[in-house]
């Protein structure tokens, strides 16, 4: 009999979704503490200060043997904002967030691989991911960063990250 894959899931569910194995047993929670055979952080870490990046991405590290960190992609809201007269609404809040979250950092996708290989999570995939979202009232397409990382016990260095 295969055992359960636990994973604890942070911040967007309706994101983190398509991110979880059929079959999981699913925690959802705003805290890190436990044991995790997965942990995804979805649009978790955008509302964090720059300087606890680190910190939260090694908590993951402890919590969880493979990590997936999803983002709002700082490239893709910066080109719709620079390029297009009338860009989408999601350019606006994969920067700033919302009112009620606030974003308080960014990512490009250098800088995500870059964080978690610091962090000690050896990156296994990094990829941009197109999602759907209502805004306004209306359906928007927006890019975010995917990486999935996996806790070896090594710390890498910055030199391994790019």
């Amino acid at each position: 009999m295969q055992a359960t894959l636990t994973v604890l899931a942070l911040g967007d569910m309706g994101l983190a979704q398509g991110f979880i194995p059929e079959g999981a047993r699913v925690t959802e929670n705003e805290k890190i503490d436990g044991s995790y055979d997965l942990l995804i952080a979805a649009n978790f870490l955008a509302q964090s200060s720059r300087k606890h990046i680190l910190g939260l991405m090694r908590m993951f590290a402890s919590a969880a043997r493979e990590i997936v960190i999803i983002t709002p992609s700082l490239e893709w809201a910066c080109e719709q904002i620079v390029l297009h007269p009338d860009p989408p609404s999601m350019a606006y809040i994969s920067i700033y967030g919302d009112d009620e979250n606030p974003n308080l950092c960014g990512f490009t996708l250098y800088y995500l691989r870059h964080a978690m290989a610091q962090a000690g999570i050896r990156v296994t995939e990094a990829r941009s991911h197109t999602y759907q979202v209502g805004v306004g009232g209306k359906v928007e397409t927006a890019l975010a960063h995917v990486a999935r990382g996996v806790v070896d016990g090594t710390l890498d260095t910055a030199d391994n990250a790019g």
